[in-house]
This record gives C-alpha cells, structure tokens and sequence, in this order.
C-alpha cells in the first residue's frame, strides 16, 4: 500500500509499471473527485442525479431517455462509482501486488461493477426514502375503516378512524352521520369532506332493543 501511495506523486515511476496504470489512477482520480461532487450536490440540493435508458434501433439510430423513478443501473452517479472502482482496483493490483495486465484488469472491472451496484441501490434507496407520496382521501369512500377514537355525535366533534387510501393505511379525522360512535368499530366511509374528513356510519347496525314485557293484570277478585 506504501509503495502504492508513494508511487502517486511520482509520474516516472507511475509509468514504470505500465501506461495502464497511469490510466488506472486518473480513472480513480477523475471519478472519485467528480462522484463526491456529485454526491454533495444531491445531499444538499435534492436528488437531481438522472437515469438514462439506451435503445439502438434497427437502423443504427439510438436513442437516450431519461427518467426519475424506478431502480436503474445506468445514471451519473453509478459511472462515476465504476470508474472509481475500476481506476483505484487497478492501481492497487498492479502497483501493491503486483499482478500483472488481465488479472488487474479482470479484478478491476468486477469492483468497478460491484460499485456501479452500489451507487445504483444507494441512490434508489435515497429516492425512495424522500418520494413524496400522494393519496386522495375520496378513494376512502365506500371502504370499510375502524374507529381509532371515538366519534362523538353528528355535530358535535371529530374522531379519528384508520383506513386504506391509495394504498397506504392511514389515520384521518371522522365525523358520524348520525349517533356517537365508539371506538374499534367498524364504519363504511360515506363521504370525504374538503377538509379530508371522513364521514362515516357504523358498518352494522345496532340491534333494536326488545320492548318490555307486559305486566300481567291483577285479578282483584283474588286478594
């Protein structure tokens, strides 16, 4: 490693080992510089990191798009990860253990892709970390929700209730259509206000209740 890192500062003896390793390490050089670059700018400024597809049609013609979602090998960041690899690989291969032209170059191209990986996965996770999720509460109407918080009586307060809208299990504030609501029971979303407030009615309804039982009469012939 020592030898490596003095070899560095010394063009002659950099040459020494062959012109690939002076290819080597402005390889490292250009794209460990340009990488960190790149990767500051996208921590202080947002992801603005691009992918590219490549199609090659028929008739030699190619064409590159661009686009923001999904996972991709191919982007800015992960060839600037490749080359990096590559670059300090192949220095530390020929210059450090000293092995010769295909090995070097075989190893170095297998971390250079193993750093291409890298950079893919962490930039897809970044992405989805900081995606921001949209959803719209009218998608709740006519789904089943469960009382998080009880729902006092039409007109007189909010509760809460938790629900599936565009794919996320959400909690939103609910309002009765009717009588107070108590807690873990299952509602039907009638309607989302515009205030995405969620009215809602109990899914079953309560059981009416029995009438009393008649007294029998009282025979006052039998005092």
């Amino acid at each position: 490693m020592l030898d490596m890192l003095s070899s560095m500062f010394d063009i002659n003896q950099m040459l020494s080992y062959g012109i690939d390793v002076t290819v080597y390490f402005f390889l490292g050089v250009i794209g460990l510089v340009l990488f960190v670059l790149r990767l500051g700018i996208s921590i202080l400024f947002g992801d603005v990191d691009s992918d590219f597809d490549v199609d090659v049609h028929a008739d030699g013609d190619m064409d590159i798009a661009t686009h923001d979602g999904g996972f991709s090998i191919l982007s800015v960041l992960s060839i600037l990860a490749f080359f990096t690899g590559l670059g300090w690989t192949g220095v530390l291969c020929r210059v450090d253990l000293g092995l010769s032209h295909v090995p070097s170059a075989l190893i170095a191209a297998v971390v250079g892709f193993a750093f291409m990986f890298f950079a893919a996965g962490l930039m897809f996770f970044v992405r989805k970390l900081n995606r921001t999720i949209t959803y719209n509460p009218a998608d709740a109407v006519g789904k089943t929700a469960r009382v998080y918080l009880s729902i006092p009586k039409r007109g007189q307060g909010t509760g809460q209730v938790t629900v599936t809208v565009s794919g996320r299990r959400m909690t939103m504030n609910a309002v009765s259509t009717g009588d107070a609501i108590a807690a873990f029971t299952e509602v039907i979303v009638k309607n989302a206000e515009d205030d995405e407030t969620l009215v809602v009615e109990p899914k079953f309804a309560a059981p009416a209740s029995e009438p009393a039982a008649a007294k029998p009469a009282t025979d006052a012939s039998s005092r």
